[in-house]
Order: C-alpha cells, then structure tokens, then sequence
C-alpha cells in the first residue's frame, strides 16, 4: 500500500478509543429504551422477562465501551490506521465524523422524538 492509498491517518488509540465512546452512548440510548419497555411491560410477567435482555445488552455494552477507551489508552497501542477505507465502510455520517474527526465532530446525541421514518 502506498502513502498515496493510505490518505489521512490516525493514531490507532484515538479511534479505538472513539469507538469505545460511541459504545457508551449506545448503552446509554439502551438504558432509556429498558426504562421504557420496563413501564410499558409491568403488566406481563413474559414481557418482563423478555425486557432483561435489554438489561443484558446495556451491560455489555457498558463493559465493551470501556474495555475499548481503556485500550485506546493504551501505550503500546500507537500504530497509525487509514482513516479513508474506514470512512467508506461506515454508512452513517455523524458516526464517521466522530470516530474521524475528533474534536470537530457534532457530538453523539441522544435520539429524539420527532416525525416518524419507517424503513
């Protein structure tokens, strides 16, 4: 691979650790929707059930993000990545911007209520 394929580079730290803040903010859009199907599930022993696997999910997530900041902390983490490739592959525009631009970047925010758009 030449210098002129690779493109812009970023320490591997830096987007290890930005993918380990976006897994946080992930947990935290997990921790509201298990407060709301908690509210909405009470009625429903299987229901309830069911709505733990959410309480499952956030604590992964929870244990993930931070394994990946403290890994992006890591000093023997300093090899350089190609951003560019990266950038291609991930289809959403903020979440690339945060995980290659750094400072610049809009900050994660949480999903709001708003028009509904079904896929």
């Amino acid at each position: 691979m030449t210098a002129r394929d690779i493109g812009h580079c970023l320490p591997a730290g830096t987007l290890v650790a930005a993918a380990g803040r976006e897994v946080a903010a992930l947990g935290a859009v997990v921790e509201m929707v298990h407060g709301l199907v908690t509210r909405h599930a009470a009625a429903d022993p299987h229901a309830m059930e069911e709505a733990q696997s959410l309480d499952y999910l956030l604590q992964h997530l929870c244990a993930i993000g931070d394994l990946l900041q403290q890994l992006g902390e890591h000093p023997t983490l300093d090899g350089l990545v190609a951003t560019e490739p990266l950038r291609a592959g991930t289809p959403l525009a903020d979440l690339a911007a945060r995980l290659f631009d750094g400072a610049d970047a809009k900050p994660f925010a949480r999903p709001t209520a708003g028009e509904v758009e079904l896929f």
